[in-house]
């Protein structure tokens, strides 16, 4: 929230009765000032008027003395006088400028507000944008994994056709279910070399057997 700094006074503030009546107290000066202390205060709270430490914190009498620089006793006599007269009202410790409207520039607040409300909106939606961000980076993140996997496959397959490509050019025979052809082959001549399972070089003529042999 934008802070206000500023209070309007109007330039007789000296001739209004209640201000003469307080000054015309003992120490009737320095309460007077006190007033005017308050109302700063409330324009720094920035709440409708309201004084009060932070949020959930009243001010109690001691805090008070020690902000406004007075003795406990004259603040203290001073709330008294500013309730009486109307002034000030003070619920569960907390002070409220009475009028508060009387001290402010209306339009101005209006403005402030307004300018308040524009740069929260701002704030929330680039709060928003940036989560969409988020969101779509992490998205995009999943998505590159899963083209990265397909890719993968891709590359597997391709390996694998044209390893079946490079044994047909070469004249050996492909296996119909995929498995790869055992360590034992029978030579027939001295260019040819067909595989043949283990037990049929166990089996048969034994000539043929004495022709196995491993790769």
């Amino acid at each position: 929230m934008t802070d206000i700094r500023w209070v309007k006074l109007a330039s007789d503030i000296f001739k209004n009765r209640k201000i003469t009546q307080i000054r015309d107290q003992a120490e009737g000066n320095d309460m007077a000032l006190i007033w005017i202390q308050l109302m700063c205060l409330a324009a720094d709270t920035n709440d409708c008027g309201l004084i009060y430490f932070s949020d959930n914190v009243p001010y109690t009498i001691e805090m008070l003395a020690v902000e406004l620089k007075h003795p406990i006793e004259r603040v203290e006599k001073a709330l008294g006088l500013f309730t009486q007269f109307n002034m000030i009202s003070i619920k569960e410790k907390v002070i409220s400028i009475l009028n508060w409207e009387v001290y402010q520039n209306i339009e101005k607040l209006e403005i402030i507000k307004e300018y308040n409300r524009i740069k929260k909106q701002e704030q929330r939606a680039k709060q928003k944008k940036q989560s969409e961000i988020v969101v779509s980076k992490m998205s995009g993140t999943s998505q590159g994994s899963q083209d990265i996997e397909l890719a993968l496959d891709i590359a597997g397959s391709k390996k694998k056709v044209k390893e079946k490509s490079n044994k047909k050019e070469s004249g050996q025979p492909l296996p119909k279910d995929g498995r790869e052809f055992p360590s034992y082959g029978i030579i027939l001549g001295s260019e040819h070399l067909y595989p043949v399972d283990e037990e049929n070089c166990n089996e048969g003529d034994s000539t043929m057997s004495s022709q196995c042999s491993l790769n």
